[in-house]
């Protein structure tokens, strides 16, 4: 269920903002999104690219930089130990392309996603004392390895933590590891006027806080520039302050001189358009984390950091073929779980969706969870089956804060962690039940809070939209979390007459007649199963058979526009993203 919202927020500064853009929607929407102020409007607008080199409120960069000039000069072994996701191969691949570069002995360790789980452990610590390491950095985890960081330290090796993760709080107060370095912007020491930055943009902070002791070229920067605004969009950072800066500029630079890592990976999964948000979030990405969910992200890391065409030409096929196989995991875990799930009656009584199966591939959980979270409007959990143990992920909404309430349930588990919308963790099989109800029944969700609420831009019948408006709208990019696409609304359609393409028939062409008496087609990304299934739930009737017979069939709809391109022609395209029925 949705409800759907016009917005119209900070109405009082519209008049001065258009004086200052001249363009009605680009002020409607600059409003909407709180930039309103002479100096925002002016920042967000032109390309100044200074914070991304900002270092200043970062904790432990100057005893950072003295530890790592220590180990170059006395050729001290260095160890970069990284994370099995997208953040942690670029911040290691980043890491390790800019320490050899200064001169030093480099090596590297990510964690295998099943064997080890995540972050530094023993096992990796043992191998350091094993290869005579001085130095351990750690980026994209660390911050609360207290056992391993001990370890390390008790063994002589000296241990940078670069990590952007909260830090373990307990009693209200913050615990840290015993590093000689932690640089995360989240931790109490911290003065980092922006927190939301992802762990391949803290190792990018930390490469440009030591570079001015090295000979640092242009083409390094650009290089690991690139990587860090990859990181940032896989992992889901918001596209606000210095992140919209970092992103546009990577995404400019993958477009103009990519680094060879996505030069040859944008190849092989055959995107032959200009790179943007999307293309890192939904196909560029998920084939990245895929070596880190079904195989070791070790392989990727040796293959970029090698910057030998032929081995990143190799590891790309990997890639795609992983991500392949990612893709049927996810699929098969999805089905089984809606199917556990809608086997209950009453389960959306329940404020909180919880499935195990053995058939959710441990990997792709978190996906799952993230799909049923999307299809449900609530909290998800899934969980994955295997010797009396359940692993598993949560992605949640808004208004529930996971890491929380798992905190409330921690006595039910082995172990988990993570942060407000997204957590992992770990409990015996004999606590599920246990678990499920507890999570249940100390919710303090409400009925309004498990209504999704959609925010539209502008009402702007689809008659009127035209190039000069996509044109504003180009103002705005790059588009992603917490600076969305402008959306659109338009009502009173009337449906006629449905076209279903794709091999999984889930793209569909609606054409309809406006309130202009005007035929316009727009294109909505759906499964024609489950748009079949809503007209039936809505009106216990056929939509092809009501379409058939001429019945009126009303539609609103919230959507963006797209250019389609195709034999060097343009076409302004309407995408719809919501929509609902009405008679």
């Amino acid at each position: 269920m949705q409800k759907w919202f016009l917005k119209n927020r900070n109405a009082e500064n519209y008049t001065a903002v258009k004086n200052i853009v001249k363009d009605d929607l680009l002020a409607k929407v600059l409003c909407n999104r709180g930039i309103v102020e002479e100096g925002e409007v002016i920042d967000y607008l032109n390309d100044d690219y200074s914070l991304i080199y900002r270092t200043e409120g970062l904790p432990d960069l100057e005893p950072a930089r003295k530890t790592i000039k220590d180990a170059i000069e006395n050729h001290m072994k260095i160890r970069i130990v990284g994370d099995y996701d997208s953040d942690g191969i670029m911040s290691t691949t980043l890491l390790l392309r800019s320490l050899k570069t200064f001169g030093a002995e480099t090596s590297f360790e990510v964690p295998d996603r099943k064997q080890d789980g995540y972050g530094i452990n023993k096992r990796i610590v043992d191998g350091c004392i094993k290869d005579d390491v001085s130095v351990i950095i750690t980026c994209d985890n660390g911050v609360s390895a207290f056992e391993a960081v001990k370890y390390a330290k008790d063994n002589g090796i000296k241990v940078i933590v670069t990590d952007h993760h909260l830090p373990k709080i307990e009693d209200g107060k913050e615990i840290s590891v015993e590093a000689d370095a932690i640089i995360d912007p989240k931790v109490e020491k911290s003065s980092y006027p922006f927190k939301d930055i992802c762990g391949a943009f803290v190792a990018f902070k930390l490469i440009t806080y030591i570079s001015k002791d090295y000979e640092f070229n242009a083409d390094l920067i650009d290089e690991i520039t690139q990587y860090a605004a990859f990181a940032s969009v896989t992992d889901i950072m918001p596209l606000l302050d210095e992140n919209r800066d970092l992103i546009k500029r990577g995404l400019e630079l993958i477009n103009s001189r990519p680094a060879k890592a996505f030069y040859h990976l944008k190849n092989e999964l055959k995107v032959d358009k200009e790179i943007n948000v999307f293309h890192i979030g939904f196909i560029l990405g998920p084939s990245v984390n895929a070596i880190g969910r079904l195989s070791n992200a070790n392989h990727a890391i040796a293959a970029f950091e090698s910057y030998d065409d032929d081995k990143i030409i190799a590891i790309c096929k990997e890639l795609y073929a992983l991500n392949q196989e990612r893709k049927d995991l996810t699929e098969l875990g999805y089905e089984v779980a809606i199917k556990e799930i809608e086997a209950d009656e009453n389960f959306l009584d329940k404020d909180v969706i919880i499935v195990k199966s053995k058939d959710i591939e441990r990997s792709v959980a978190g996906i799952v969870a993230g799909r049923l979270k999307e299809r449900y409007y609530r909290p998800a959990i899934a969980l994955y089956e295997e010797d009396g143990v359940l692993y598993g992920s949560a992605r949640s909404i808004e208004e529930y804060n996971l890491f929380d309430e798992l905190s409330k349930a921690k006595d039910l588990l082995s172990g988990f962690g993570g942060h407000k919308l997204a957590a992992g963790l770990e409990l015996k099989l004999d606590n599920y039940d246990k678990f499920v109800t507890f999570i249940n029944n100390n919710s303090n969700l409400t009925d309004e809070d498990k209504i999704e609420k959609i925010y539209i831009d502008a009402f702007y019948p689809i008659d009127f939209q035209k190039f000069s408006i996509f044109d504003t709208i180009e103002k705005l990019k790059p588009f992603g979390e917490k600076n969305p696409d402008v959306l659109f609304a338009d009502k009173d359609l009337v449906l006629k007459d449905i076209s279903v393409f794709g091999q999984n028939r889930n793209v569909i062409k609606l054409k309809f007649r406006t309130k202009l008496d005007n035929i316009m087609t727009a294109i909505l990304f759906y499964k024609e199963d489950e748009l079949k299934k809503d007209y039936e739930d809505e009106f216990n009737s056929d939509i092809y058979r009501d379409l058939a017979s001429g019945k009126e069939i009303i539609m609103d709809i919230c959507y963006n526009l797209r250019i389609n391109e195709y034999m060097n022609n343009k076409n302004l395209e309407i995408n719809v993203k919501h929509f609902r029925f009405r008679r």
